[in-house]
């Protein structure tokens, strides 16, 4: 069996591990430690570099272009965590993709992003290094579209409970939590 098989196969079997029940789990868990077994294939099984991102465009896009003339947009998003703050990624996208961003894209709008994690450094003037961590966006979804002026009609809003008689005060005391 080939080396891209035995990794087809380790794909496969690790994503049965999630579907099956325990007592399959058990088997498929003995056949994947017999492949395992490779140490070659032990080095290479978790190579992989996906991201999948969801989040609020953070700035105006802005259409760059580098020495070669590929096209570039670098932004950031933000993605809220639960009850623990907000984490700002960097976004790089190239080409078409990054043409379609500039051109439909906004500040404020939800995206999808699918790419992969990329690093690099560089050295300044004053040779101290900065390195930097960005997705590279390979596909981008808009999640979201732009309102114009004409979409967006401001009606009055009135009380909506009217109908259902005077209003009644709660305290924080007849709560029961």
């Amino acid at each position: 069996m080939n080396k891209e098989k035995e990794l087809k196969k380790l794909l496969y079997l690790k994503s049965e591990l999630i579907r099956k029940t325990k007592k399959e789990i058990k088997n498929l868990k003995a056949e994947l430690n017999e492949l395992q077994g490779s140490k070659k294939l032990r080095k290479e099984w978790w190579l992989i570099n996906r991201v999948n991102l969801i989040g609020r465009v953070t700035k105006d896009l802005e259409l760059r272009e580098n020495t070669n003339g590929t096209k570039i947009v670098k932004f950031n998003i933000a993605i809220n965590r639960q009850n623990e703050g907000t984490d700002y990624p960097s976004i790089i996208v190239f080409g078409k993709t990054a043409e379609n961003l500039a051109k439909y894209g906004y500040k404020g709008m939800l995206v999808s992003i699918e790419g992969r994690i990329q690093t690099s450094s560089y050295e300044d003037k004053n040779k101290q290094m900065h390195y930097s961590t960005d997705v590279i966006g390979e596909r981008v979804q808009f999640l979201s579209k732009k309102e114009t002026k004409e979409e967006v009609k401001e009606e009055p809003v009135g009380d909506p409970f009217q109908e259902f008689g005077d209003a009644i005060e709660i305290n924080s005391s007849d709560l029961p939590f």
